[in-house]
């Protein structure tokens, strides 16, 4: 889960790191930040860093897109100055876990194969090189925000007072934990359940008939879900259930199912005393190490003499 936490936190970031360009060749600058250039290589190879990680959710073309990467290149490299300030360097021996996590994510979760990703990486004009590049600039804004975030501390009331403005988040919605069988005609779903009337198994028979995938090893499992997680036909068949019930074949978009509910947890009200203390410290504290760490950020680049091309 932690290796998980840090994709996501890197994904989050992305549009807020950059690699240099490294030509040789003059290029055009598209914006200075006390002295340094930000050419129009450094802005298209961002671009391009964007498209490989969003695959095609992302139009190059936009000009709406290149003004918020320029806005965001301009911003990493007030971070990165003032790192350097403080001698916040990376070099690549750190981020082998991260850009690995990094790695993962694009070869399962953007792109279907390794070989499509390596043919991302050749239409993108990007190598992993530039990738690893990219993740130690990453690294040394995230040691900047240690730095400046190092004594930040929460006491008992500061955690009081964000339960109680955001004890909604904490409340426990009903929950139900369900199985189904899926199959494409609602013929097959009445044959199923008689099956299951004459005292069939419901796992068994998910495993045998449900077409849905990796039913065949779960048996039709769907874990614990609230109210807004499944399609409205399956979410009120499902909650409209006792536990042990089976539906009657209930048509979705999906095919049709029947549905079995397992277990049904009633809706909780969170109370502060019942509250997990050391996750909701963490929480507040996280937020107000994200809230000191802006406010310094604006003062850097208040002070920072930034030149936007015309």
């Amino acid at each position: 889960m932690q290796r998980y936490r840090k994709v996501l936190a890197f994904i989050l970031v992305i549009m807020f790191v950059v690699v240099g360009a490294g030509c040789q060749k003059k290029e055009e600058v598209v914006a200075t930040v006390n002295s340094a250039q930000i050419t129009q290589g450094d802005l298209d190879q961002m671009v391009r860093l964007v498209q490989l990680t969003y695959g095609q959710q992302v139009n190059a073309e936009e000009d709406a897109l290149k003004d918020n990467v320029l806005n965001q290149l301009i911003d990493q490299e007030i971070l990165l100055q003032e790192a350097e300030k403080n001698n916040l360097k990376t070099d690549k021996e750190e981020i082998k876990g991260d850009y690995e996590d990094f790695r993962n994510y694009l070869t399962t979760q953007v792109y279907p194969s390794e070989d499509e990703f390596k043919a991302a990486l050749k239409k993108y004009d990007l190598t992993e090189e530039i990738l690893k590049d990219f993740m130690v600039k990453q690294k040394s804004i995230s040691k900047l925000y240690q730095e400046v975030t190092k004594d930040v501390t929460v006491d008992e009331d500061e955690i009081k007072a964000y339960f109680d403005a955001h004890k909604d988040q904490f409340n426990e919605p009903e929950m139900v934990r369900a199985r189904h069988i899926l199959v494409k005609t609602e013929e097959e779903a009445v044959d199923i359940r008689k099956e299951l009337e004459q005292g069939g198994e419901f796992e068994s028979l998910a495993k045998k008939y449900s077409t849905e995938p990796g039913a065949d090893q779960s048996g039709g499992e769907l874990g614990f879900f609230p109210r807004g997680r499944m399609v409205p036909e399956f979410e009120e068949a499902a909650f409209s259930l006792s536990v042990g019930e089976i539906s009657q074949p209930v048509k979705t978009q999906f095919g049709y199912h029947l549905i079995k509910v397992e277990e049904k947890n009633a809706a909780k009200e969170a109370t502060y005393a019942d509250v997990d203390k050391e996750t909701l410290k963490a929480m507040v504290l996280e937020q107000k190490k994200q809230e000191i760490f802006n406010e310094a950020f604006q003062d850097l680049k208040n002070n920072a003499k930034v030149e936007k091309s015309s």
